[in-house]
């Protein structure tokens, strides 16, 4: 339990950065800042509609589908 508690703090403290600072930032991995600008945070249905990302230089890229399949399951459960 302390241990997912750890994991849910964590990841609160990282939102409550990205929303103070408007961007995320993080090392590439060449040792460099990089950042992406963030003014606020999308929803889960904007997340989805989004448009599926440059997957070309993965070896074994996964589609956006196969990702958020959970989540759409879960909605149409709503409905």
């Amino acid at each position: 339990m302390d241990y997912c508690l750890g994991d849910c703090q964590m990841t609160n403290l990282i939102v409550l950065a990205i929303q103070k600072i408007q961007q995320v930032r993080w090392v590439t991995g060449r040792g460099y800042i990089s950042s992406k600008p963030m003014p606020r945070l999308k929803s889960v249905e904007e997340v989805i509609q989004d448009p599926e990302p440059d997957q070309s230089w993965m070896d074994t890229p996964m589609p956006k589908a196969k990702f958020c399949k959970w989540v759409l399951g879960a909605n149409m459960m709503k409905t």
